[in-house]
């Protein structure tokens, strides 16, 4: 029964903070183009391989917005999931404060933004 509620648990949560993040990266993305958000450039090039796009694309500028914002939901959701799990294999799911789930989950986020970086 767990394992179902921390897969939905974990499934809301990456939604809700890969939107959140996606309003974020808008602001970078209107300054600096598509480069300016490293993640959604990766998923342009992702996109490209996986649907066999020509270059062409490259000189005129088409940005494949449906396959990067799917690719960066999925990452995102997958993510989510992954999170319940993580902290309670280390035993942080028995804590009392829901602040240090808050921080937990920052540094999740942010552990996962280096790693992407990477």
């Amino acid at each position: 029964m767990f394992l179902w509620y921390y897969a939905i648990i974990g499934l809301v949560g990456g939604i809700v903070s890969t939107f959140v993040m996606t309003l974020t990266e808008i602001i970078s993305w209107q300054k600096w183009g598509l480069r300016g958000v490293f993640e959604w450039h990766e998923n342009q090039i992702l996109s490209k391989r996986l649907l066999r796009l020509s270059d062409e694309s490259d000189t005129k500028n088409i940005i494949h917005f449906k396959s990067i914002f799917f690719l960066h939901f999925l990452n995102g959701i997958l993510a989510g999931i992954a999170f319940p799990f993580i902290i309670n294999s280390f035993g942080f799911l028995g804590l009392s404060n829901i602040m240090s789930i808050y921080l937990l989950g920052i540094a999740y986020g942010l552990m996962l933004w280096i790693v992407t970086q990477i």
